[in-house]
């Protein structure tokens, strides 16, 4: 299915990409529709979503590596 906004949304990629739980097709569609569409982050909200991933690392203790989903 291709990328729109709309699928974004129903899906949850953006809080998917952030934890790492996107397939790696799922990751190069998600980073060619950014590429494509500048602003649509900030339209999305990923400040929001970054801001909030950063506030529960603080407030659990979590390496920020594991709410990135970075292994650590």
């Amino acid at each position: 299915m291709a990328m729109s906004r709309e699928f974004i949304l129903r899906h949850q990629i953006v809080e998917r990409y952030l934890a790492g739980r996107l397939p790696p097709r799922g990751v190069q569609d998600f980073e060619r529709y950014c590429a494509e569409n500048p602003g649509i982050l900030d339209d999305l909200g990923l400040p929001t979503a970054v801001n909030a991933a950063l506030l529960a690392a603080a407030v659990l203790a979590v390496p920020l590596a594991r709410v990135f989903g970075l292994g650590a």
